[in-house]
């Protein structure tokens, strides 16, 4: 079946019953009072309550600034992430060293350093996008290793042959 220009699947549409037959009993639950109101309020009040402020623009500056911290440490990582994953993949014997490191990275739990940053950076939106930029840094460069290890060793054999350069190679087979 298709909404709009969208083609929703069999198994999208049973997904879209499910989620809202468990909205529907979560709702019942709260209206009944089953659910205590202190611990959850009705989804319907959620909803018209985040109309309500989003409406009345008291959120707006919040917003913006979340996005704008965000879109800095989506940047920031996804630039500094591609570097050192390139660096990595060009550098066998270093990435053989931090490979470990790598994959037990996110064992580390990053907002534990959020203080020092407060106390490095200052009471700012600074510390922000640092843990947002150490979240997703570590990712960027697993992937763009993963991206670089799975270009078929036979497109590398051919960019030989033909004589391509480093660079050559580089910007018309592995990117």
């Amino acid at each position: 079946m298709t909404v709009g220009r969208y083609r929703i699947s069999r198994a999208g549409w049973i997904r879209l019953v499910v989620i809202m037959l468990f909205i529907a009993i979560v709702e019942l639950l709260c209206q009944t009072k089953l659910i205590n109101p202190l611990t959850m309020i009705p989804p319907s009040e959620m909803v018209s309550s985040l109309a309500k402020l989003l409406i009345s623009g008291r959120m707006n500056v919040d917003i913006t600034s979340t996005l704008i911290n965000v879109a800095a440490a989506l940047s920031l990582a996804v630039s500094v992430g591609f570097i050192i994953g390139s660096l990595l993949f060009v550098l066998p014997r270093v990435r053989r060293v931090v490979d470990p490191l790598l994959a037990t990275y996110y064992a580390i739990p990053i907002f534990v350093f959020y203080p020092f940053f407060v106390v490095l950076f200052g009471l700012n939106r600074y510390p922000q996008i640092a843990i947002g930029f150490l979240l997703a840094v570590v990712a960027m460069i697993i992937n763009t290793l993963n991206g670089f290890d799975r270009v078929p060793k036979v497109l590398l054999k051919t960019a030989r042959i033909y004589r391509m350069g480093r660079i050559a190679t580089i910007l018309r087979i592995i990117l």
